[in-house]
């Protein structure tokens, strides 16, 4: 995407707390559209912008790692039983090595972060 893709919808608009509507602005095609706030929020606003998140986020399966004031880091994918495995290479006299390395470098954890800005926009 272009930045000459990004356009001011003046005609496309959202009401705050206070019941004031303000623009957003709109990127992308009609088909893939991210809609920007362009009014500046409160802390409590922003604050239950980013409980709803983390909500959403934990409901798709991922773990909540770490929580700030208005930033939130999840964690999705599991690591492997290493301990498990470390038996099994014993038991096996080391044979499973191969197997536990290929299962190690296959397997691991994403950790992402999402933040929210002063217009109460998602930023991953």
């Amino acid at each position: 995407m272009k930045f000459e893709d990004l356009k001011i919808w003046w005609n496309s608009q959202t009401t705050d707390s206070s019941g004031n509507k303000t623009p957003l602005i709109k990127w992308g095609s009609s088909s893939d559209n991210i809609e920007l706030s362009t009014t500046i929020r409160t802390d409590p606003e922003k604050k239950a912008i980013l409980e709803k998140r983390i909500v959403f986020e934990v409901a798709r399966g991922a773990r909540l790692t770490y929580k700030g004031e208005f930033e939130a880091v999840f964690e999705i994918g599991k690591r492997p039983n290493h301990i498990l495995h470390l038996l099994l290479s014993i038991v096996t006299v080391g044979i499973w090595l191969l197997v536990w390395l290929i299962i190690s470098m296959g397997s691991g954890v994403q950790s992402y972060k999402i933040s929210i800005d002063k217009f109460g926009n998602i930023h991953y």
